[in-house]
Protein backbone atom coordinates (compact mmCIF):
# COMPACT_ATOMS: atom_id res chain seq x y z
CA UNK A 1 0.00 0.00 0.00
CA UNK A 2 1.49 3.33 -1.45
CA UNK A 3 1.26 6.34 1.47
CA UNK A 4 0.00 8.85 -0.73
CA UNK A 5 1.27 8.46 -4.05
CA UNK A 6 -1.38 6.64 -6.52
CA UNK A 7 -0.17 6.33 -10.28
CA UNK A 8 -2.48 6.25 -13.25
CA UNK A 9 -1.90 5.77 -16.80
CA UNK A 10 -2.45 8.71 -18.68
CA UNK A 11 -1.63 7.66 -22.24
CA UNK A 12 1.22 5.04 -24.03
CA UNK A 13 3.98 5.71 -21.30
CA UNK A 14 2.68 8.54 -19.67
CA UNK A 15 1.69 8.36 -16.07
CA UNK A 16 0.41 10.39 -13.60
CA UNK A 17 1.74 10.29 -9.78
CA UNK A 18 -0.44 12.18 -7.01
CA UNK A 19 1.67 13.66 -4.23
CA UNK A 20 0.84 15.06 -0.89
CA UNK A 21 -0.84 18.30 -0.49
CA UNK A 22 1.21 20.73 0.59
CA UNK A 23 1.20 23.95 2.70
CA UNK A 24 1.78 27.09 0.57
CA UNK A 25 1.84 30.90 1.62
CA UNK A 26 -0.99 31.87 3.90
CA UNK A 27 -1.75 28.36 5.13
CA UNK A 28 -3.09 27.77 1.34
CA UNK A 29 -2.92 23.84 1.03
CA UNK A 30 -2.49 22.52 -2.47
CA UNK A 31 -2.20 18.76 -3.95
CA UNK A 32 0.79 17.98 -5.89
CA UNK A 33 0.81 15.93 -9.02
CA UNK A 34 3.69 15.16 -11.25
CA UNK A 35 4.14 13.17 -15.06
CA UNK A 36 6.28 10.81 -15.50
CA UNK A 37 7.09 10.15 -19.47
CA UNK A 38 9.19 7.30 -20.93
CA UNK A 39 11.12 8.49 -24.00
CA UNK A 40 11.21 6.86 -26.88
CA UNK A 41 15.04 5.20 -25.86
CA UNK A 42 13.38 4.19 -22.66
CA UNK A 43 15.06 6.98 -20.30
CA UNK A 44 12.34 9.03 -17.97
CA UNK A 45 11.57 12.62 -17.92
CA UNK A 46 9.90 13.51 -14.19
CA UNK A 47 7.74 16.29 -14.95
CA UNK A 48 7.07 19.00 -12.37
CA UNK A 49 7.95 16.32 -9.41
CA UNK A 50 6.50 15.65 -5.91
CA UNK A 51 7.80 14.35 -2.59
CA UNK A 52 10.35 11.87 -3.20
CA UNK A 53 9.72 8.86 -0.84
CA UNK A 54 11.83 5.70 -1.06
CA UNK A 55 8.60 3.76 -2.06
CA UNK A 56 8.53 6.14 -4.81
CA UNK A 57 11.73 6.09 -5.90
CA UNK A 58 11.85 2.05 -6.28
CA UNK A 59 8.60 2.47 -8.28
CA UNK A 60 10.40 4.93 -10.96
CA UNK A 61 13.07 3.12 -10.70
CA UNK A 62 11.95 0.05 -11.90
CA UNK A 63 10.23 2.45 -15.13
CA UNK A 64 14.15 3.27 -16.51
CA UNK A 65 16.49 5.51 -15.65
CA UNK A 66 15.85 9.19 -15.26
CA UNK A 67 17.47 11.57 -17.93
CA UNK A 68 15.53 14.81 -17.18
CA UNK A 69 13.55 16.62 -14.25
CA UNK A 70 11.29 19.56 -15.43
CA UNK A 71 10.16 22.71 -13.49
CA UNK A 72 8.06 24.52 -15.50
CA UNK A 73 7.60 26.89 -13.25
CA UNK A 74 8.38 27.95 -9.58
CA UNK A 75 5.45 26.77 -8.39
CA UNK A 76 6.84 23.19 -9.32
CA UNK A 77 10.54 23.02 -8.27
CA UNK A 78 9.62 22.66 -4.53
CA UNK A 79 11.38 18.96 -4.74
CA UNK A 80 13.78 19.16 -7.71
CA UNK A 81 16.60 18.97 -5.44
CA UNK A 82 16.15 16.11 -3.51
CA UNK A 83 15.04 14.14 -6.95
CA UNK A 84 18.46 15.37 -8.33
CA UNK A 85 20.53 14.54 -5.09
CA UNK A 86 18.70 11.05 -5.61
CA UNK A 87 19.41 10.83 -9.45
CA UNK A 88 22.37 13.43 -9.96
CA UNK A 89 22.98 11.93 -13.58
CA UNK A 90 19.59 13.73 -14.40
CA UNK A 91 19.76 16.80 -16.17
CA UNK A 92 17.75 19.41 -14.44
CA UNK A 93 15.70 21.81 -16.62
CA UNK A 94 14.38 24.95 -14.75
CA UNK A 95 12.13 27.69 -15.70
CA UNK A 96 14.06 31.20 -15.30
CA UNK A 97 12.65 33.49 -13.05
CA UNK A 98 13.04 36.87 -11.52
CA UNK A 99 13.26 35.23 -7.78
CA UNK A 100 15.78 32.96 -9.01
CA UNK A 101 18.12 33.67 -6.06
CA UNK A 102 15.48 32.28 -3.69
CA UNK A 103 14.91 29.24 -5.82
CA UNK A 104 15.88 25.98 -4.48
CA UNK A 105 19.91 25.59 -5.82
CA UNK A 106 20.89 21.80 -7.18
CA UNK A 107 24.24 21.31 -6.48
CA UNK A 108 26.85 19.14 -8.23
CA UNK A 109 24.35 19.68 -11.63
CA UNK A 110 23.76 21.93 -14.02
CA UNK A 111 20.30 23.70 -14.05
CA UNK A 112 19.26 24.92 -17.18
CA UNK A 113 16.23 26.92 -17.99
CA UNK A 114 12.88 27.10 -19.95
CA UNK A 115 13.15 26.88 -23.97
CA UNK A 116 16.23 24.20 -23.65
CA UNK A 117 15.31 21.36 -26.61
CA UNK A 118 15.48 17.70 -25.22
CA UNK A 119 17.85 15.96 -26.98
CA UNK A 120 16.98 14.95 -30.61
CA UNK A 121 16.93 11.37 -30.11
CA UNK A 122 14.51 11.91 -27.81
CA UNK A 123 11.38 12.67 -30.19
CA UNK A 124 8.84 10.41 -31.68
CA UNK A 125 6.11 8.77 -30.90
CA UNK A 126 5.37 7.66 -27.23
CA UNK A 127 5.66 4.14 -26.44
CA UNK A 128 8.43 3.95 -29.39
CA UNK A 129 11.14 1.91 -28.08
Amino acid sequence: MRDYEMWEAFGPEIWIVDGPVVTAAAGFHYPTRMTVIRLAGGDLVIWSPVALTAQLRGEVEVLGNIRYLVAPNSLHDSFIADWHRAFPVAQVLAAGCPREASRPQVRGGSRQHAGTRLDRRDRGRPGAR
